[in-house]
């Protein structure tokens, strides 16, 4: 043992980690299971925690000689930004704005994902980055690898945040992060992320993504959002985008949103609302309603079969709640809400009735939603 490598802890339970040549996720785990069991009652457990995340972290870059792989388990060879491997050179990038989706959440009805599947669909897409160990962030027990069969071989697909880029002819190039939201070392990860954004020359970075809520279908969908920086905040004031008003659960990755203006980068969010009453897993509407958000910006093509799509989805609706007697008393309750957030009358809105709370109860355990 005395050859090989080592990360030195410190503090009252000080001793030392010797991961070898090799360091997954689960190493990390254990090792810190067993530095910080029995230290509940210490004051400084959560700096001694986070003291032995960044000496391992610093460690994995330094001396991981395991090979990193893509999103489709192949190996790849390049350079790292923070926790993040580059797939070959770093483009030359123009002015790149980046945009983001995170799921599970925040990407209610794959709204999200089905705008930026879009965007590589018009302008072609180049993968540039992911993340060199996966495991490290993601508990492949919740996230699970895929095996599938191509060309007679079998192939495992590995989670992961993949970092692409698309080039709208004539305009600024278009980086598009997909992430999945880390189950552990949240802090990491959005340290890599903001450390990637620096070193691409990020101008922008814009948060997208849906969630369901208290808004009909018979209108059209709003968007809510805000921004860091005048460019950004005068953009969200044209698109007549609504301020956030949500209050609860959240993620950790809205840490970039904050903190990337510290970095010189502009943020911006930019959420659609859908109905509650209805989840679908691919939202036509929803996607609809984004891509007109990203058609203002970016110039964006929108496809008369998703706008059919979105039309048929909604027709089909109307079918459902004429044989449907609660649904169809949700959406006047809903309409009232709708309006009067419009016009700032909040306040006027009577609470919904016990039957409708119940039927969205109901609606939600159906879905698996909170």
């Amino acid at each position: 043992m005395e050859n090989r490598a080592k990360v030195t802890v410190t503090g009252p339970y000080r001793g030392e980690l010797y991961p070898g040549t090799r360091l997954c996720g689960d190493d990390v785990r254990l090792a810190l299971r067993r530095v910080v069991r029995g230290t509940r009652d210490y004051p400084q457990a959560d700096q001694l925690r986070m003291g032995l995340l960044s000496r391992v972290c610093a460690f994995t870059e330094q001396f991981d000689t395991t090979q990193p792989y893509d999103d489709n388990g192949r190996v790849v060879r390049s350079m790292r930004i923070g926790a993040f491997q580059l797939v070959g050179a770093l483009p030359e990038l123009r002015e790149p704005h980046v945009l983001a989706m995170l799921r599970p959440w925040i990407d209610a009805g794959n709204v999200g994902a089905l705008a930026l599947l879009e965007l590589e669909s018009q302008f072609g897409s180049e993968q540039i980055a992911s993340l060199a160990r996966p495991g490290l962030f993601y508990d492949f027990t919740r996230y699970r690898p895929t095996v599938y069969i191509r060309d007679g071989n079998r192939d495992l697909s590995i989670p992961n945040t993949v970092v692409s880029v698309v080039r709208p002819p004539g305009g600024r190039d278009l980086v598009i992060i997909k992430m999945l939201e880390p189950h552990m070392f949240a802090e990491a990860y959005v340290e890599s992320v903001l450390s990637l954004l620096e070193t691409i020359g990020a101008r922008r970075y814009f948060w997208i993504g849906s969630m369901y809520d208290m808004v009909p279908h018979t209108r059209p969908l709003l968007v809510s959002g805000g921004a860091f920086g005048s460019r950004a905040e005068e953009e969200i004031r044209r698109l007549k985008v609504l301020p956030t008003e949500y209050q609860g659960p959240s993620t950790l990755m809205f840490q970039i949103v904050q903190q990337a203006p510290l970095r010189g980068i502009e943020s911006m969010w930019c959420i659609v609302h859908l109905p509650q009453y209805v989840q679908m897993e691919e939202d036509y509407a929803g996607k609809v309603r984004l891509l007109q958000v990203l058609q203002s910006l970016y110039g964006v093509h929108i496809a008369e079969s998703d706008v059919e799509m979105a039309l048929e989805q909604n027709e089909a609706i109307d079918i459902a709640m004429q044989d449907n007697p609660d649904l169809a008393a949700v959406v006047p309750h809903f309409v009232a809400r709708y309006e009067a957030r419009l016009h700032h009358r909040e306040s006027e809105v009577a609470p919904l009735p016990p039957d409708v709370q119940q039927f969205l109860r109901d609606l939600d355990s159906q879905h698996g939603t909170d």
